[in-house]
């Protein structure tokens, strides 16, 4: 990969390398984790968000929500990824996951919606009448939501999507109140994930401690090194246990 590749919007692998010489000098400077996160917002900015907001405004209401969901269940993956500093290897896709990479996409997903508030409190709940191997919320979803979407372009076992309701606050994005009709909230839905991504960059900027995995900063660092393809692995963040 060149160095000015753009990765972050208009940002390039370059700016990367630059700021994790910063961090790695002075890793106590809150100006070099906000330029470092500004990196991380554009990307998302550009590849999702934006994209998001173009289709929610087309307002023609023939289908447009299965795009939106389709591109918000792509983000999961990559959020949880960056919250555990992993980058995908196919080559595990059988084999346990390492510190540093993954194989199995249904785990990380599932782990974003049970590990992260306000989606845990909906996820992380069984379903009444359990089938197979789901037996959670986030199973179904994953199932029926994420995987209908990417696979066949459409969702199934009683799932629907529809813009907003009429007084929902933004972190009131999915209605399973009836099982034989879940009702995602599209647009709601949408402002949860922005919500949490704000929550996540304000985290990593204050270095502030996580009850599941309290080494957000190292593990976004080596997230951004995999997105850009560093192979410098002297930095702190890659000196891992089982991985040195």
């Amino acid at each position: 990969m060149d160095n000015q590749t753009r990765l972050f919007g208009n940002q390039t692998k370059q700016n990367w390398i630059d700021l994790r010489t910063r961090i790695i000098l002075s890793s106590d400077d809150i100006k070099f984790w906000e330029q470092a996160t500004d990196l991380f917002q554009k990307r998302i900015e550009t590849r999702y968000f934006k994209p998001i907001n173009k289709i929610q405004h087309m307002r023609i209401y023939s289908g447009e929500g299965f795009s939106v969901m389709t591109l918000m269940c792509s983000l999961i993956e990559f959020l949880q990824s960056c919250y555990e500093g992993k980058s995908y290897d196919y080559k595990l896709s059988n084999k346990p996951d390492t510190k540093i990479a993954y194989g199995k996409s249904k785990e990380m997903f599932k782990r974003f919606l049970i590990q992260h508030e306000p989606f845990k409190a909906i996820f992380d709940n069984n379903l009444s009448k359990p089938y197979g191997n789901i037996r959670t919320f986030a199973d179904d979803f994953y199932i029926n939501v994420r995987c209908g979407l990417l696979h066949e372009a459409t969702i199934n076992n009683k799932w629907i999507i529809k813009t907003n309701k009429v007084g929902y606050g933004f972190n009131e994005f999915i209605d399973i109140s009836n099982e034989n009709r879940k009702i995602i909230y599209r647009d709601n839905f949408f402002e949860t994930i922005k919500s949490y991504c704000d929550s996540y960059i304000q985290k990593i900027i204050s270095n502030k401690s996580d009850d599941i995995n309290g080494s957000l900063r190292d593990n976004f660092c080596r997230k951004l090194d995999c997105l850009c393809l560093i192979e410098d692995k002297t930095a702190n963040w890659w000196l891992i246990e089982g991985n040195v």
